[in-house]
């Protein structure tokens, strides 16, 4: 199965139902920290933090998850720029990701 695909099935497994009731928010104002509280919070979070050994051997798994993250994305553009090749209509968003996919990439 492509990684596309596996992205596309995992996104419409994650996705709200469309019977669901909709979820009043607060503003995205109410849960913006000051200056000095982000200090706060960004101190309490270090001194709580502990570094794990990572064994010989083991693989770095930010390295592997970036490189699968690489290729949903390459299968992502590919899947979209073969869709505009052959007529289909594409949303706004995938049109915005077709066009600022080289900025990604980098």
């Amino acid at each position: 199965m492509s990684a596309a695909r596996i992205w596309t099935l995992r996104w419409w497994r994650a996705r709200p139902a469309a019977n669901a009731p909709l979820v009043s928010e607060p503003p995205l104002g109410a849960e913006l920290f000051s200056v000095g509280r982000l200090e706060e919070h960004a101190r309490t979070l270090a001194e709580r933090h502990t570094l794990g050994r990572r064994g010989r051997g083991q693989p770095d798994r930010l390295l592997l998850r970036l490189e699968e993250n690489a290729t949903v994305l390459r299968d992502a553009n590919t899947l979209l720029a073969d869709a505009v090749k052959r007529g289909t209509r594409i949303t706004p968003a995938a049109e915005w990701f077709i066009d600022n996919y080289y900025v990604i990439e980098e």
